[in-house]
């Protein structure tokens, strides 16, 4: 959700910068994919290798200064994420040979609520 925000922030910028933002908008994409594919390394190096072009403007106008301050926000925020660690609990249980369906339990359901009575 963050990145639609970042993107349709990029999509609004003033004239003179107009002009790139399908760009913008395809590496906020690019960003949205390498998340999607747990690639945060590669997330985090997108982000500052963008927010880093924006250092070139000098006197940049009010919406160039809130995308990059917006910008700089994500990629904390991206950055604070990755270092909680992540539970998969069926991962586990696969990997100890343990029960990941829960077709039982809704069996049990359909018993208790009458489905399956004949």
């Amino acid at each position: 959700m963050r990145i639609t925000v970042l993107q349709q922030m990029a999509r609004g910028l003033p004239a003179p910068f107009d002009a790139a933002a399908p760009a913008a908008v395809a590496v906020l994409e690019s960003v949205r994919r390498h998340l999607w594919h747990a690639y945060v390394d590669g997330a985090l190096a997108l982000l500052e290798d963008f927010g880093d072009g924006f250092d070139l403007i000098s006197d940049p106008p009010h919406e160039v200064r809130k995308l990059r301050r917006y910008l700089e926000e994500f990629s904390r925020y991206v950055a604070m994420s990755t270092t909680m660690p992540i539970s998969c609990p069926n991962a586990e249980r696969h990997r100890y040979g343990e029960v990941v369906s829960t077709a039982f339990v809704e069996s049990t359901v359909n018993r208790v609520i009458g489905i399956g009575r004949r």
